[in-house]
């Protein structure tokens, strides 16, 4: 190993963190109000925006307060690190840490610590068990890394902290975005029960006065797919799966498999044509998209072609929209699901070609802007990742 500069040591993570072992066995008379489950930590997020309710009950003791990092030891390939900024409890699936002496390890600067590559794999090296692996806090302790000087610490914290906040500020920013875009969506083309829910968002996004109300059968031409996929994939047109489609839009370019048109022949499948919109109808019920190019798709999913009465970007939207009856109409079994006929009956407001070209430029607005900050949430999360590996930090600490 290279020489470590002058005030750097090498030391085990136990030496300078401890684990947490305060208990609450009765956390609501102990005044804390919240819980905290695996579910409630965003990989990648070092903020906790959710948890649950003390008093809807809980089995969870493991009591942490404000300033202590939380780390999730089951499927630690999943990178939940969080800073609590309340008190509350844990499940026992996550380890609570603090610093031994901030002399040693400044406490601001211990996620960050838990956030490089190096402590992770580790985590995920040491974990055992095969559905639900896990680390334990004995093989953590033993895991090393060159901790440098308070002073360089300091730096260190402070440059990542900044790009955190900013990380921080995006993905808060974005969700807002989001929440935007589906509420005008449902305030502005969703049908529920057969009726439109006339509610204006805002100053702008009535329901279409000029609309009628029809069944999606009517105005769109539905595309089964066939029972069978193809048994080679040697051509050029896109074959999708759910899984495939991460974007409302469909082009050219996606990555999945490909198949030729030949091969698609020998067992009947059907292509679509740039404009038609495709419908997951088993088990991701409200997942839609619009093609951009020739393509085919599995058993998962229909295919609409709109008619002369629907424009393709309005046709999008408004089966986005309709999630609810998705949900209302698909088969009860395990896993929903929604046959032809059931998807053929989905009501869908039809107004006027110039009022769908009015809907469909104020939605692609606000599309634009939640892609903008999303282009730029995951700009930072690169700036970030670099920041983590290119610093002092990643460099004696891995």
């Amino acid at each position: 190993m290279a020489k470590l500069k002058p005030g750097w040591q090498r030391v085990k993570f136990g030496e300078v963190v401890q684990l947490c072992g305060e208990r609450s066995n009765d956390p609501g008379a102990e005044g804390i109000r919240r819980y905290v489950g695996l579910e409630h930590i965003e990989p990648d997020d070092m903020r906790i925006h959710s948890w649950g309710d003390v008093s809807t009950g809980t089995t969870f003791t493991t009591r942490f307060r404000p300033g202590h990092v939380l780390f999730g030891k089951r499927r630690a390939y999943q990178r939940k690190v969080a800073v609590a900024d309340f008190d509350g409890v844990c499940s026992g699936d996550i380890y609570v840490f603090e610093t031994k002496d901030p002399r040693m390890l400044l406490p601001d600067l211990l996620p960050f610590v838990c956030r490089t590559n190096g402590f992770l794999e580790y985590a995920v090296g040491t974990s055992a068990g095969s559905l639900s692996p896990r680390t334990s806090w004995s093989s953590l302790a033993g895991y090393e890394f060159s901790l440098p000087p308070i002073s360089e610490q300091a730096r260190i914290q402070d440059l990542l902290s900044s790009l955190d906040t900013r990380h921080g500020a995006l993905v808060a920013l974005e969700a807002s975005a989001l929440a935007m875009l589906n509420t005008a969506l449902l305030r502005t083309l969703a049908v529920r029960d057969g009726d439109p829910l006339r509610l204006a968002f805002g100053d702008g996004l009535p329901f279409p006065r000029d609309a009628r109300l029809a069944r999606l059968g009517e105005v769109a031409r539905c595309v089964v797919p066939a029972r069978a996929k193809p048994r080679r994939f040697d051509g050029d047109i896109p074959w999708l799966t759910v899984p495939d489609i991460n974007s409302s839009r469909i082009a050219a370019d996606i990555d999945a498999r490909r198949v030729s048109r030949a091969a698609l022949n020998e067992v009947g499948a059907a292509t679509v044509d740039a404009g038609a919109v495709l419908m997951a109808c088993v088990r991701s019920l409200g997942v839609v998209a619009l093609c951009e190019t020739t393509l085919s798709f599995n058993q998962q999913m229909h295919a609409f072609v709109p008619t002369d009465c629907l424009l393709p970007e309005y046709l999008l939207y408004a089966l986005k929209a309709q999630k609810g009856q998705m949900l209302s109409r698909a088969t009860e079994t395990l896993v929903p699901f929604l046959n032809k006929e059931n998807c053929e009956a989905i009501a869908v407001p039809v107004p006027s070609l110039a009022e769908q070209e009015r809907i469909v430029d104020v939605l692609q607005v606000l599309e634009s802007t939640v892609d903008a900050i999303r282009d730029a949430r995951s700009a930072a999360d690169g700036t970030f990742a670099v920041a983590l590996v290119t610093s002092s930090l990643e460099r004696g600490l891995t």
